[in-house]
């Protein structure tokens, strides 16, 4: 039985932030992830400095659910992120 969860994540280059693309792109891929893949949820993993991205999480109706420390690879060390969740409502 699949457990019918994701992961989202995504980065907007500099020339391109503040224009809304990032906020329409988790738009489009949560609808398509519930309505034709059927997840149940997903879930993103932002710092808890970005602000912005945080914004775009919101408006597509994620909740902050935690903080956990775990290890980032690009940075090579232990950094604290906060995990955001947004649940299927028709299942």
């Amino acid at each position: 039985m699949s457990k019918k969860k994701a992961n989202i994540g995504y980065w907007i280059g500099k020339q391109y932030q503040g224009k809304g693309i990032a906020t329409e792109c988790v738009k489009l891929v949560v609808n398509y992830a519930f309505d034709v893949l059927k997840l149940k949820e997903i879930s993103a993993y932002v710092f808890p400095n970005n602000n912005p991205s945080i914004r775009v999480l919101e408006k597509n109706g994620f909740v902050k659910t935690r903080k956990v420390n775990e290890y980032h690879p690009l940075s090579n060390r232990y950094r604290n992120s906060l995990i955001f969740l947004i649940k299927n409502k028709i299942l």
